[in-house]
């Protein structure tokens, strides 16, 4: 059978006579009816009869959307619409799928891979099996072994599970690329809050360490969960060279926060010393 025979058609004139699989939103199921009046090539309604026993054999206008196929295609058609369900009844961690998305788009040019529609599903859209495969140096039969994978009009569509591992084994593969995406994002971040923290009404000269204090926490709560498991992914199982300089840049961050917040206290003393300690503070974080 005809593969575009399994996808949803639109009823036109010639098709008057025939009879169509219907969906009844009133009753959540599917009917078999009989197309008696298409109006036009791309009709917003058209008149039906029902053929199934239980309708009494009543005639009426509806949404012609509701009427999907020919009734001789209505197995494939259903097959086709189960399948898409199992492979859309993933609910991804919004973290992990704004992660896959980043990292996907750090590495992978769309016109290999990108999450399908939305996102919300995390499907994975793949155009180019070998280019992904060799991306992420995983084994190109592996990526679409899933028994939830689809394969249609040259594109595999694969489940939350799959995307996620390829992700991961993206994230893992290409970690300086996943580190420069953190860091940008990150200074974009920094900069969007110290020009609220200049630009605000209420702001008077203030020291550098001051100006630090008051960026402590400007990251959005949403954006440094992605990041996390955006790090995580690029660790890999086993520790590392990038596992440590993680450590190392969160250490270093928690030290600028408490030197920033130091050198505020110090200041308040009011003393030569004091002073000059805060200034060693600032100079330090900022070299």
């Amino acid at each position: 059978m005809d593969e575009q025979h399994n996808r949803r058609q639109t009823p036109g004139p010639s098709d008057e006579g025939s009879a169509w699989l219907y969906w009844s939103p009133k009753s959540q199921k599917w009917h078999r009816v009989e197309l008696v009046v298409v109006p036009s090539l791309e009709p917003k309604n058209v008149r039906i009869q029902h053929l199934d026993q239980d309708q009494g054999g009543r005639a009426e206008w509806v949404p012609a959307g509701r009427l999907r196929v020919p009734w001789p295609y209505r197995e494939a058609y259903l097959a086709r619409e189960s399948r898409w369900e199992r492979l859309n009844r993933h609910r991804p961690d919004s973290d992990e799928r704004d992660a896959a998305w980043s990292v996907l788009a750090a590495v992978v040019p769309c016109t290999v891979a990108d999450l399908e529609g939305g996102g919300g599903r995390g499907v994975l859209e793949v155009h180019d099996v070998a280019a992904l495969a060799r991306a992420a140096a995983l084994d190109a039969a592996d990526l679409v072994a899933d028994p939830e994978a689809l394969h249609e009009d040259g594109i595999w569509f694969l489940p939350w599970p799959v995307t996620r591992s390829i992700a991961a084994a993206l994230a893992r593969t290409h970690p300086t690329a996943v580190l420069d995406l953190v860091r940008r994002e990150r200074v974009r971040s920094r900069q969007r809050a110290l020009d609220e923290v200049l630009d605000s009404p209420w702001t008077v000269a203030v020291t550098a360490g001051e100006t630090e204090a008051a960026l402590y926490g400007t990251e959005s709560l949403t954006q440094s969960r992605k990041h996390s498991v955006l790090l995580f992914w690029a660790a890999g199982p086993e520790p590392s060279l990038f596992d440590q300089f993680v450590a190392l840049q969160r250490a270093f961050d928690g030290l600028c926060v408490v030197s920033a917040e130091a050198a505020v206290e110090l200041r308040k003393l009011r003393t030569k010393r004091a002073e000059r300690i805060a200034t060693a503070l600032d100079t330090a974080r900022a070299g």
